[in-house]
């Protein structure tokens, strides 16, 4: 009986390990800071991109569930009045679980929550001052949590194309940082991370 819970245990091990498939993927980012602006400042999106993995295990024909680990490169272009310039720029290491929906043989429909950990110090300042006017990294948040939902499409070969909306559900500034809120551009501080991203992988 031993011998046979082991050998069954087995086989769906194996029978799992067949049924994940690994992908890797790269592409761009066009990127953005949803919040409100003060009098005389505006916001104006940032060009990044992003690389990963992916991770896709089939519940069934029609459903699956996709996990990733990704490199986003996002931000956005602040200018203020008085300060001037500034380009903030944000590397985050990005967790993905997402429900996968195969609308047909190609074409999936995929979304769900995404965790996001800022791994590198930003170099935030704003360049209308002499000298220049920094940004303390204290600032910004370091953990981010967002929501995701795109739409994706497999080549027979194994390559994909994909377009997705991120949105972030929380704020990624600190209100209460001095060397934030003295500039001025915003009456509450309040933003959040928005991104629609487009890119190509291949699945193994």
């Amino acid at each position: 009986m031993k011998k046979l819970a082991v050998l069954t245990l087995c086989l769906v091990a194996f029978y799992s390990a067949q049924a994940q498939y690994i992908g890797v993927k790269a592409g761009y980012n066009y990127a953005t800071l949803q919040g409100e602006m003060s009098s005389g400042a505006s916001i104006r999106p940032y060009h990044g991109y992003y690389a990963g993995v992916t991770l896709q295990i089939p519940m069934s024909k029609l459903f699956s569930i996709q996990g990733e680990a990704i490199y986003n490169r996002r931000g956005a272009q602040i200018s203020s009045s008085t300060y001037g310039k500034g380009i903030l720029a944000l590397d985050y290491l990005s967790v993905p679980v997402l429900a996968r929906f195969n609308v047909t043989r190609r074409i999936n429909l995929h979304f769900g929550p995404q965790l996001e950990y800022r791994i590198t110090q930003p170099n935030f300042y704003f360049d209308g001052t002499d000298p220049v006017t920094r940004v303390k990294s204290d600032a910004l948040d370091t953990i981010d949590a967002a929501m995701t939902a795109g739409i994706g499409y497999t080549t027979d070969s194994g390559w994909f194309f994909e377009i997705r909306w991120v949105q972030g559900l929380t704020s990624i500034l600190e209100t209460d940082e001095a060397t934030l809120t003295h500039i001025g551009f915003s009456p509450d501080y309040n933003f959040k991370n928005r991104t629609l991203s487009i890119g190509v992988g291949y699945v193994f």
